[in-house]
């Protein structure tokens, strides 16, 4: 398995990759499979739209990178894309370009709410649910996913 401390040093390494790029943000890292075999998953965002044109620019500056320092023993494979409608929500930043757009909030009480993402704070969700705003504490947040609407 992949351990923390390299894991650590890989997030690191692609922060630093990223640091170039000021409208790009590291939302998550993801190793799997075994050693010899790694898939080297990385999920960056933008704040507008992140084309795969500029995916394909930034997995080669992070695999020159890698190769550089020779963090990953073993053969691995890199992919770098964007996390996707269905990957939850975590970081501000994700929260601030999806102002508008409907959500839906699963709560750690169970609960479940719906509705337009009005505002967002380091300590509260504010979403509009049918005629109601509703202000949701981000420690009370399970997972926020946006809801795909088709027109």
């Amino acid at each position: 398995m992949y351990g923390n401390l390299e894991e650590e040093k890989t997030k690191e390494l692609i922060k630093s990759v990223l640091k170039n790029h000021k409208d790009l943000f590291l939302v998550d890292v993801k190793i799997k499979g075994a050693f010899g075999n790694r898939k080297l998953l990385v999920f960056v965002d933008a704040d507008a739209d992140l084309t795969i044109d500029r995916c394909g620019k930034l997995n080669r500056e992070i695999g020159n990178k890698l190769e550089e320092t020779d963090l990953i023993d073993g053969k691995y494979t890199l992919e770098v894309s964007s996390p996707g409608l269905d990957f939850p929500l975590e970081k501000i930043r994700q929260y601030k370009k999806n102002i508008g757009r409907q959500l839906i909030v699963n709560l750690k009480n169970g609960q479940k709410l719906e509705g337009k993402l009005k505002k967002i704070s380091e300590e509260y969700i504010t979403l509009a649910v049918k005629e109601e705003i509703k202000n949701i504490s981000r420690n009370e947040v399970e997972k926020s996913i946006i809801k795909v609407l088709f027109k």
